[in-house]
């Protein structure tokens, strides 16, 4: 899984609102007048390259698209037991492939997971499969979250 943006708020100018990438190309230009925050940008990217995200106390904001690599390590094609019922990969992982997803970040957990208006998320399932469900998505963003935006 890649993000596509990422926002960060808890840094100088920056402490109550966010600020960061609507999108992280390899090349990106920072314009803006004097004071307005480029170099605490500069801060957010020099932590994404050096993977210390959570040597801060930021919290971060980010975007992207679930894909199944991704997704197959918390929805095992071979587990069909636990809180959820039915094969964890065909009855409810690959549901989630190619879904838009935003989350927040504080200090490595996952939080505030949405999916895009035109994903259903709790379509012919209950919402306790559907909380079950979630809780496996914020593991998957969990576990990539030092390589997320380098893959």
């Amino acid at each position: 899984m890649k993000a596509d943006s990422i926002y960060f708020k808890g840094h100088s100018c920056f402490k109550n609102d966010w600020a960061g990438f609507d999108e992280i190309k390899p090349i990106n230009v920072i314009i803006g007048r004097n004071n307005s925050g480029k170099s605490h940008l500069l801060d957010l990217v020099e932590a994404l390259c050096d993977g210390k995200l959570f040597d801060r106390e930021w919290k971060y904001q980010c975007s992207g698209v679930l894909d199944e690599e991704s997704l197959k390590e918390v929805f095992s094609e071979d587990t069909s037991e636990g809180g959820l019922r039915g094969n964890h990969w065909s009855d409810h992982g690959q549901y989630f492939v190619n879904a838009e997803v935003t989350w927040e970040v504080t200090a490595n957990e996952v939080s505030d997971v949405k999916f895009s208006d035109d994903f259903d998320l709790m379509r012919l399932h209950s919402k306790q499969l559907t909380d079950a469900r979630i809780s496996r998505v914020k593991v998957a963003l969990r576990s990539r979250l030092k390589t997320l935006f380098f893959i």
